[in-house]
């Protein structure tokens, strides 16, 4: 029986020790935004905060990951359409966005012999705008037609779409993360290409448009945090277990 408690009692200091060991796992996020803007635009610059384990809160901290996230979002808010033939017109017209990043210019320069995977630029889907859908228009010369609403009576239709906005997302986990080490911050540049696709119009009919967009770019940074010191539990269990250990070779000796 004492030599099973003695086995015991060692095993649990051993597993003390080695939880006094252990780092843990935690992660922190930054966040930033550019816009609304109105597209399209090629300079939209996103700062983010580099990983900072050389003071402050984060010092000595291992970082072992990272994460970019960005995400969009862009609204049209008039748009008109005019013929400009001598002829009616029937057609649909449909109105997208892309908007994407060039990767990162990083302010504190990558250690020696590393450099930021093109992978760190982020595209993101398509955003669909809107649709008209199969509509006509009268010649040129006949006049607006009532806002929505058009027909082979006028030649002219504006629209005040109710909030179409458009919304997407992409993320991806850098190759690099050394690079993302330093006390500055990194940059993201956000562009944006608003195209239209006629279709049976033959360039007879004219388009405006005012969008605007807006882009929104997170960091995650996931670290470890080294344990160099055991806390109180385990040293407690770490003592315990010593000093039970210590008894039971005391009383086998004598035995």
């Amino acid at each position: 029986m004492k030599i099973e408690n003695l086995r015991r009692l060692t095993a649990v200091a051993a597993l003390a020790l080695a939880y006094a060991g252990v780092s843990a796992a935690a992660s922190i996020s930054y966040n930033t935004s550019f816009g609304p803007n109105s597209t399209d635009f090629t300079n939209g610059v996103l700062s983010l905060p580099e990983f900072n384990n050389l003071t402050g809160p984060l010092a000595g901290d291992v970082l072992t990951g990272v994460t970019l996230t960005l995400a969009a979002s862009d609204d049209i808010s008039t748009l008109s359409l005019s013929n400009i033939s001598g002829a009616p017109q029937t057609f649909s017209v449909k109105g997208t966005v892309d908007i994407d990043t060039d990767g990162i210019d990083s302010l504190s320069p990558p250690p020696a012999g590393t450099s930021v995977d093109s992978s760190d630029e982020i595209t993101l889907n398509t955003i669909h705008l809107f649709n008209t859908g199969t509509i006509v228009l009268g010649p040129t010369g006949l006049g607006a037609c009532p806002e929505g609403t058009p027909s082979g009576t006028c030649s002219s239709v504006a629209y005040t779409p109710p909030d179409v906005i458009g919304t997407a997302t992409g993320s991806i986990n850098s190759t690099c993360v050394s690079c993302y080490i330093g006390s500055g911050n990194f940059t993201e540049t956000a562009e944006t290409d608003t195209g239209t696709t006629f279709s049976n119009a033959g360039g007879n009919i004219n388009l405006s448009q005012v969008t605007t967009a807006d882009v929104f770019a997170t960091v995650t940074y996931t670290y470890s945090i080294p344990s160099s010191t055991p806390e109180p539990a385990t040293l407690f269990l770490m003592g315990s277990a010593l000093v039970g250990v210590g008894l039971l070779r005391k009383r086998a000796k004598k035995a």
